[in-house]
């Protein structure tokens, strides 16, 4: 997905793009009992690697939570973070959210504590481009930007889009689940969907 969202954004360094985005929510699987440990953490690729304005300011890492257990935690430990914001998927597919806040349970109370936690409509990308937009232009000014999209596809989406109007932030992933059993995901009934337009003088 970075390669292609790279692709289309250089384009439209060129000439005017319009780019739509289908999501379909897959109905609710339990997720894995057992995860492989965490190999490596890194940005998804040289150009959303995150171009920080000032190299020696602290981190602020804004994490989407996916329901596996604790890989968004176990990922955070890798940063020397001064804050970690985290941002919680809310869908119609309701077990999701109950699988999501039991499997990052330590996390996300330490995130609210400090009032640093956001949940978000999955069929709402939109606004949920806005809150993230909105979450990153307050870190800028004081510290560097790091993206952990572990949560649905679409949040890793919209965390490339917001990564390229702030250059500063990185989009970073986590390897490791490559030989996980590939377990089958229905498709619900529920497709959110957002249009991107793009030119030479201005992203939206």
């Amino acid at each position: 997905m970075a390669t292609a969202f790279q692709a289309i954004l250089d384009a439209g360094d060129r000439k005017m793009v319009r780019m739509d985005v289908l999501y379909v929510l897959a109905e609710y699987t339990p997720p894995p009992t057992q995860l492989p440990p965490n190999e490596d953490i890194r940005p998804i690729n040289d150009w959303f690697a995150g171009w920080p304005t000032n190299a020696t300011a602290s981190t602020s890492l804004v994490v989407g939570l996916g329901y596996e257990r604790d890989k968004a935690s176990g990922a955070c430990e890798y940063f020397d973070a001064s804050e970690t914001w985290v941002f919680v998927p809310q869908s119609a597919i309701e077990d999701y959210q109950a699988a999501v806040e039991g499997n990052n349970e330590v996390l996300l109370a330490r995130a609210r504590r400090r009032d640093l936690s956001a949940t978000y409509r999955v069929e709402r990308p939109t606004e949920t481009f806005g809150l993230l937009a909105s979450t990153i232009s307050r870190i800028v000014p004081e510290m560097n930007p790091v993206l952990l999209p572990f949560g649905p596809k679409i949040f890793f989406a919209l965390s490339l889009l917001v990564a390229s109007v702030y250059r500063e932030a990185g989009v970073w992933h986590v390897t490791g689940d490559s030989e996980l059993p590939d377990v089958p995901h229905a498709p619900s009934t529920h497709a959110p969907a957002f249009r991107v337009e793009l030119g030479p003088v201005a992203r939206a």
